[in-house]
């Protein structure tokens, strides 16, 4: 049986071909994401790459389309930018939640064969009734896309929980896990995109551009994320992100230290959030797992132990392969719990 499972995120999407043991036979991926349909006002990009993808995916898995059985989907696809919006489950929520309000499709103009795709939601934070004005606000948050994640990662832990999951891509994102392995809310920043921005849209992206040349294996510098997380403390986050510019210009640095400095900026910042984390029932003894880039989980298990004051484990997921494992897993766990696959 194969069938295939689609990730869409806010500037990639990925589509693998697979077993029900999550065996992958073909994969494709593209830098398209919701994020084209938000700057073009029309999800037409997304539509065509999640095709080409699932076609490219099922050439490398030398199979046709019509040998696919079924799709599972998660991720931005369900939001109101991406092709169908999927209402959020509120937390807490565990994975026969999510399985119990799956949402099925049909569409040929998205993928080319006549197949059922899952839909599978997102979480959004517990919200009391009533509890709608602004001053709410600071409490709310969702998800879509990490739960799979989540549920993947639970899937292979013979560890005890509560967890803290920390997703670092577009976005920061930490997850509470609670001790019945329920997804009790979310906490998110905009920490991939700033840096983007960053790079891409202001001078100071001259100052910590990565040249052709290999990274230096003497990247990390402590001192440097010291001296990061000092600086903010006493001028604040738009103060210290000039003083890459100026150790570019006025000091005789390397781009990968202006690199480290900005990137330690950005993790510091994200730590304020830590406080509103707290308040889901998490606390700073927890497991907490890293998931992405391995520099920028460096830099963030780093900043939580010295300047946050995090007591507990700290494990990092970064190989990429094992990363794309945790949707698979997640997403064929979830289509388990519905009755859609057996096991």
């Amino acid at each position: 049986m194969y069938l295939a499972t689609i990730d869409c995120g806010t500037s990639t999407t990925r589509v693998y071909v697979i077993d029900e043991t999550g065996q992958v036979y073909g994969r494709s991926a593209t830098a398209v994401g919701v994020r084209n349909t938000a700057i073009e006002g029309s999800n037409l990009t997304l539509r065509t790459a999640i095709s080409d993808c699932f076609l490219n995916a099922c050439a490398e898995a030398e199979l046709e389309p019509g040998q696919l059985t079924l799709a599972i989907a998660a991720g931005m696809i369900t939001s109101e930018l991406g092709i169908t919006a999927v209402p959020h489950r509120s937390a807490p929520a565990d994975k026969r939640e999510l399985a119990r309000n799956l949402h099925v499709m049909h569409d040929s103009t998205l993928l080319p064969v006549a197949i059922p795709i899952y839909l599978i939601p997102g979480i959004k934070n517990y919200q009391r009734e009533g509890d709608a004005g602004i001053s709410s606000v600071g409490s709310l948050d969702f998800m879509r896309g990490e739960e799979v994640q989540v549920f993947g990662l639970l899937e292979s832990q013979d560890t005890s929980p509560p967890y803290v999951i920390t997703v670092l891509s577009s976005h920061t994102k930490f997850i509470a896990v609670d001790s019945d392995l329920n997804i009790t809310g979310s906490i998110t920043t905009i920490s991939g995109q700033m840096y983007r921005a960053l790079k891409n849209e202001t001078f100071i992206g001259k100052s910590i551009q990565e040249p052709a040349e290999p990274k230096p294996f003497s990247w990390w510098h402590p001192e440097i994320v010291d001296m990061a997380c000092d600086a903010l403390e006493k001028g604040g986050f738009l103060r210290s992100l000039m003083m890459g510019r100026f150790m570019d210009v006025l000091l005789d640095t390397s781009w990968y230290e202006r690199k480290l400095f900005v990137e330690s900026l950005i993790a510091f910042e994200d730590m304020k959030a830590l406080n509103q984390l707290y308040a889901l029932g998490c606390s700073n003894d927890s497991q907490l797992f890293l998931v992405g880039d391995p520099q920028r989980c460096e830099i963030y298990a780093y900043v939580l132990k010295e300047w946050s004051g995090w007591t507990g484990a700290i494990h990092h997921i970064t190989d990429e392969a094992r990363i794309d494992a945790l949707n698979i897993t997640g997403s064929l766990a979830i289509a388990r719990a519905a009755g859609i696959l057996e096991g």
